[in-house]
């Protein structure tokens, strides 16, 4: 069954560290309508050295925005992760 989340419009950028894992993610569109008790899961495939997917974390405003959203794994293995 596919899930269906609230919210449309919000658009990030991550931002890779010299391995190729995500460092930080920056929100360029914050969107709308989302729901702070059921947020969207977000990831960005394809990342680090062996290759990995990064799990993201989207923090929801009151008013349903994305506030900010937090890398939970960079997607690198974790002896690289200790270094960078």
């Amino acid at each position: 069954m596919t899930r269906t989340v609230p919210g449309s419009g919000a658009a990030i950028e991550p931002v890779f560290n010299s391995v190729y894992g995500v460092r930080d993610v920056i929100v360029t569109n914050p969107g709308s309508g989302y729901s702070q008790t059921d947020p969207p899961k977000l990831s960005v495939g394809n990342c680090g050295t062996p290759i990995r997917d990064a799990v993201l974390r989207a923090n929801i405003g009151v008013n349903g925005d994305l506030l900010s959203v937090d890398v939970v794994d960079p997607g690198l293995s974790p002896s690289i992760s200790k270094h960078n």
